[in-house]
């Protein structure tokens, strides 16, 4: 995982999400960040999970994991109950309903550190899925509270090692810089791609990090083409040599 992970798991408030296709380590990167808060930080972790895959051991944190069907009859209704333990980060399993998504942002505006993962192709997709999934008379209104607390969106892919048996990770990565809490706010979040399409501080897309594992000797161009959102882009980024 890229070291600056570690700078957003150590936030404490907010909003986190992974995402990615199925089987592309979501769960993974989202365990490795709550290990990261439970290894640095004294808090409060409670985790809502279906079903619990890795099971933490308390360190400098407590974490208490719950699972759906066992300990809870869904992820909104753990959710629902989950203030009454005084959490200081809350990790949803995955967000699949409009009642988990109002209350990961609720937390996030009232002061929690919140992590999920979330199914989508690409980071600016995870948003407008998150704001779609609301009745149209909320979704302005939605716009403006995500754009206010989400922290980071990494959307991850596992691309084959060139050498040997193995996977490592090609990643999108989306931070909320001013330029971007406007343009969702404003509602041209499909601007995003095409205004920030050069790598800068606030958006690195799947093609450049794609382009560096392929310039690094990591894995093969067509390995990457077969990941790109842009394959023009991409091969153009590897034919040219450089990745900013």
């Amino acid at each position: 995982m890229p070291s600056w992970i570690e700078e957003y798991a150590l936030k404490t408030q907010g909003l986190i999400l992974i995402s990615g296709p199925v089987g592309h380590g979501k769960t993974t990167t989202l365990t490795a960040m709550v290990d990261i808060i439970n290894t640095k930080r004294k808090c409060n972790i409670i985790t809502i999970e279906d079903p619990i895959e890795y099971l933490h051991k308390h360190k400098a944190s407590n974490v208490n994991q719950r699972e759906v069907g066992l300990d809870t009859d869904s992820f909104h209704e753990g959710l629902r109950h989950i203030f009454r333990q005084a959490p200081d980060v809350m990790v949803i399993g995955e967000m699949r309903d409009m009642e988990s998504f109002a209350i990961a942002l609720q937390a996030a505006d009232t002061g929690h550190l919140v992590m999920s993962t979330l199914h989508s192709h690409t980071a600016t997709s995870s948003i407008e899925r998150i704001i779609d999934i609301f009745p149209p008379l909320q979704q302005q209104q939605v716009r403006v509270q995500f754009a206010e607390n989400f922290l980071l969106i990494l959307n991850q892919r596992l691309v084959p090692l060139k050498k040997g048996e193995g996977r490592v990770l090609a990643y999108e990565k989306l931070t909320n810089s001013y330029r971007v809490k406007n343009l969702i706010r404003e509602a041209k979040t499909h601007q995003i791609r095409s205004m920030l399409q050069q790598s800068t501080d606030d958006f690195i897309t799947i093609d450049q990090s794609l382009a560096r594992l392929c310039l690094e000797g990591k894995i093969t161009q067509d390995a990457g083409l077969k990941f790109a959102d842009n394959p023009v882009f991409y091969n153009e980024i590897v034919n040219r040599g450089i990745v900013r």
